[in-house]
């Protein structure tokens, strides 16, 4: 386990957790998000997934071996970062409130993390991977898919693929974080925002969908910066357990953002 962290700015309040996207390269990409929760009033631990960053293997890239075409091992990785993800939360929840934001693959194993005994203050999930609609919709699925049929036939397709990845769906389970912010973009073609609104609509919250590519939602859309802060300052308890503002767990009602202003309609995923 491997955990960069950075203290708030000034009286902390708690604690967050960010999970970072598949093959983060480096910590420095994150800073926005650091940034972000430290004027929060939040200490930030970055938890490194097993594979990438200063984990990586001699000769590897950052997070190469995290995904693998043996599902066995897939599952072996995923299970370890999760368990490490419930780790940090039992030693963050010594120290005050503890919340987590996760990104794109970091989504998934926060969602599953946010699943957890150890339950977290609030969790956001940012275009969260849903690992069956990847393989199956996605470039790098197909990809992926064209390798693992040419090392072996046995390979799962159809509803056996989807037996093999049903343990990696969080939306299976009950949700035990006690506030949630769930963030999709519409044009997101590595993290389709079909599988956002599955999950959203299995937990009973309200998506936050903007008119984003995967990258630019996550590194380039002010909007979501301006609605994550929003969340976290309203979701986080102070010391005294009083929650800075009043903030209810909504209903199902989509929230969309198109560019970096609000819309009353937005258009239908596709």
């Amino acid at each position: 386990m491997s955990v960069i962290a950075t203290p708030a700015r000034a009286n902390p309040r708690g604690t967050v957790l960010l999970v970072p996207p598949w093959k983060i390269g480096s910590p420095g990409l994150l800073s926005g998000y650091t940034r972000l929760c430290c004027e929060s009033r939040l200490d930030v631990w970055l938890v490194c997934p097993p594979h990438h960053l200063h984990r990586t293997s001699p000769g590897a890239r950052s997070g190469e071996h995290f995904v693998s075409l043996d599902l066995f091992r897939l599952s072996r990785a995923f299970e370890q970062f999760v368990l490490e993800l419930r780790v940090c939360i039992a030693l963050a929840a010594r120290r005050g409130p503890v919340g987590l934001v996760g990104l794109s693959l970091g989504g998934l194993a926060g969602a599953l993390a946010a699943t957890a005994p150890e339950a977290l203050d609030f969790a956001a999930l940012v275009a969260p991977a849903n690992l069956h609609l990847a393989l199956e919709c996605t470039a790098i699925g197909r990809r992926y898919r064209r390798l693992a049929l040419r090392a072996s036939p046995d390979w799962p397709t159809g509803e056996e693929l989807a037996a093999a990845l049903a343990p990696f769906d969080p939306s299976s389970r009950p949700l035990t974080a006690r506030e949630l912010f769930v963030a999709a973009g519409l044009h997101d073609v590595i993290a389709p925002p079909q599988g956002t609104l599955e999950l959203s609509r299995s937990w009973g919250v309200a998506p936050h969908l903007y008119s984003r590519g995967h990258l630019s939602l996550l590194f380039l859309c002010r909007a979501l910066r301006q609605d994550l802060a929003d969340f976290i300052d309203s979701s986080c308890p102070d010391r005294s357990g009083r929650p800075s503002a009043a903030m209810p767990r909504r209903q199902l009602n989509l929230h969309h953002r198109g560019g970096e202003g609000p819309h009353d309609h937005p258009p239908a995923p596709g």
